[in-house]
């Protein structure tokens, strides 16, 4: 995210980088609590899941460090980044890309399609499943009130200006 923000930072002003700045620290801590997240809760089912489909089709476990490895990073790495959504929303609310009204009315395909991202990227198990698309319907309703907190700030802010340039 640092990254990404030294990218941008050229093509923004002074007040614009100050409130991009803030966004870095919350996307480390979204990213550490998703990989958190997935790493104690859905890493460990996802893994027995495996365990228990190669012992029911008759085969000999052979798991080397390369496929361990690739097995986990393939499981943490796109669960924690979508644990950034809410921040993502957050930012795009605050400098008026989305509203809280657009978020709302899209709701049940945003549903479909974070229940969709849950079951592609965990193991074909119903429960490994819900517990990650549960969680992303629940941060995607903690960024439509984040949106909404953020959008009503803009509007305020919006207001204010307006009536400073009537005066």
């Amino acid at each position: 995210m640092f990254q990404l923000w030294l990218f941008a930072k050229p093509a923004l002003g002074e007040k614009e980088r100050m409130a991009t700045l803030l966004f870095v620290p919350w996307a480390l801590v979204m990213f550490l609590v998703g990989l958190a997240f997935s790493y104690f809760v859905v890493f460990p089912m996802a893994f027995v899941f495996t365990e228990k489909v190669t012992i029911n089709l008759g085969l000999e476990q052979t798991y080397g460090a390369s496929q361990y490895f690739s097995f986990l990073i393939n499981l943490l790495l796109p669960i924690s980044l979508l644990f950034e959504l809410p921040l993502v929303i957050l930012f795009l609310s605050r400098i008026g890309i989305l509203s809280p009204a657009l978020l709302v009315r899209i709701r049940k395909i945003a549903w479909l399609i974070l229940i969709a991202i849950g079951v592609m990227v965990t193991p074909p198990d119903v429960v490994s499943d819900l517990l990650v698309a549960l969680p992303l319907v629940l941060l995607y309703e903690v960024s439509v009130f984040l949106s909404k907190l953020a959008f009503g700030r803009r509007q305020r802010t919006l207001e204010r200006r307006e009536a400073l340039h009537e005066a």
